[in-house]
């Protein structure tokens, strides 16, 4: 089959423990991508862009305290994606301080988010976007044995200020599977009694039993989501991954990550990976009328693609009349650069024409350099869609 032949399967594998690379993080893995019909050594590939400060360079400022024992106070609403993410990233280093006020603002925050089921301007669920900080943040705490526990402090003592709250229990869990992606890894001149060496097996068990006594948490699906992963890692057939899948969407049909999540899960072990990715696609469709016909297609594309790069989306079975409609309703309802930046790069690399000239001829200011990889590919994208060319090739 021409998807299990192709290099993204080797990312896919890479993958299987859900560790984001850097590309996948940028949502980008665009350079050197190119239409077929841009001829090489073009005016375009030989120009030079001055490029905008990257996304991590405007966080970075934001991922520790500015000192020892300071808590850093949420600001106002910020209008614009990035700048709302950023404090949702504020939001996420409560954790770290380990202070009675710090962890009661995270608590309060992440309530705040479920209950009012509160969207970044792009249109994404802020509790789903804080969670995924919180995991990048603390990953990296159980690569070592002397980590792991230490780690764990800030999230007990939260449970003790507020035992009602689900939160602690779900992060805990999150922080259960981050040491069992770990295990038996080791850091360059760890020795064997400093590397994690957590029987990853007891540990998922161990997450998956503390979530089925916590219970529902309904507006909240980061323990669906777990459960998911972990079930993935322990072995679960496809079948049997769809129909977990199925129970999480019908108890929280609007979270984005169980059909994303779920997807990369099938990823992972099906042997038809882009037919049950394209199954859950229009699963997440079906769940969500009330956001529009094919804005959840879309959307579960775009998470997909996120982890394991554009260039993935050319093995895909994407529908493009669905994308292009799904694409024309999320960029009605959430009209930003983000969105229509980000969709027209994948429609470019897709090879989807209509698509791209539809949206990036409502590109405004400065091309997002998290959504093309390199300005100069939103200026080849650009050109090619306005022209006559033939459609790209999948190349």
């Amino acid at each position: 089959m021409a998807f299990r032949n192709t290099n993204v399967i080797a990312i896919v594998a890479c993958l299987t423990a859900f560790q984001m690379s850097s590309s996948a993080r940028s949502q980008s893995g665009l350079e050197g991508a190119r239409p077929a019909d841009e001829p090489a050594g073009s005016r375009l590939q030989n120009a030079e862009f001055e490029l905008e400060k990257s996304p991590l360079d405007v966080l970075l400022p934001y991922v520790g305290p500015k000192g020892a024992a300071d808590t850093v106070h949420l600001g106002p609403v910020q209008h614009d994606e990035l700048a709302a993410r950023r404090a949702i990233q504020e939001a996420a280093v409560q954790l770290r301080y380990n202070r009675p006020e710090a962890l009661a603002l995270l608590d309060d925050t992440m309530d705040r988010y479920r209950a009012n089921r509160e969207l970044t301007l792009s249109g994404v669920d802020k509790l789903g976007v804080l969670y995924a900080r919180l995991d990048a943040f603390h990953f990296r705490d159980y690569q070592f044995k002397q980590n792991s526990e230490f780690a764990m402090v800030p999230i007990e003592h939260w449970r003790s200020l507020r035992p009602t709250s689900p939160f602690p229990h779900v992060v805990r869990a999150m922080m259960l599977m981050n040491r069992a992606l770990t295990a038996y890894s080791s850091q360059p001149g760890a020795s064997s009694d400093q590397a994690n060496t957590d029987d990853p097996k007891a540990l998922l068990e161990e997450m998956i039993a503390g979530l089925d006594r916590l219970g529902p948490t309904p507006g909240d699906a980061q323990a669906d989501i777990l459960r998911l992963r972990a079930r993935a890692m322990l072995g679960a057939t496809d079948v049997e991954l769809l129909t977990l899948i199925d129970e999480a969407s019908r108890r929280n049909p609007l979270a984005l990550n169980i059909y994303g999540m779920g997807a990369l899960s099938l990823l992972s072990v099906s042997e038809d990976p882009a037919g049950f990715l394209e199954t859950v696609a229009r699963l997440a469709a079906e769940r969500t009328p009330t956001e529009g016909k094919d804005t959840y297609y879309v959307r579960t594309y775009w998470f997909v693609l996120g982890w394991i790069g554009n260039q993935a989306v050319r093995d895909l079975k994407i529908d493009w009349q669905r994308f292009a409609t799904g694409s024309e309703e999320i960029v009605r309802r959430f009209p930003i650069q983000w969105n229509i930046q980000y969709l027209a790069a994948i429609a470019c690399t897709g090879g989807a024409k209509d698509a791209t000239r539809s949206l990036i001829s409502n590109v405004k200011g400065r091309p997002i350099t998290g959504a093309w990889g390199q300005i100069q590919y939103f200026h080849t994208c650009r050109d090619w869609a306005s022209s006559d060319n033939r459609p790209m090739s999948k190349h």
